[in-house]
């Protein structure tokens, strides 16, 4: 049986071995503004959407870079994937 490893920071797509790139972050008042029920605003396409303490609780969203593929992993700063997701070694 192969053995898996942790998806880290810098690891290539376990999908399709593609470059995972950081998505574009909205500041705190972009965010607060685009949830806005009386006056919304549009965050950035592909932006993250998560809410700011979701994204302090769970880390950086990372995307591979290919537009088929678009796998999505969120690291924390020391780099250590924060989902289940593990790939083949």
């Amino acid at each position: 049986m192969p053995e898996t490893k942790e998806l880290t920071l810098g690891d290539p797509c376990p999908a399709c071995g593609n470059e995972l790139k950081d998505v574009p972050v909205p500041s705190d008042d972009e965010w607060r503004k685009a949830y806005d029920k009386e006056n919304p605003i549009a965050l950035q396409a592909g932006s993250d959407t998560a809410s700011p303490d979701v994204r302090k609780q769970l880390g950086t969203l990372y995307r591979c870079v290919n537009p088929r593929c678009r796998y999505q992993v969120r690291f924390k700063n020391g780099g250590a994937s924060t989902d289940e997701s593990k790939r083949k070694k």
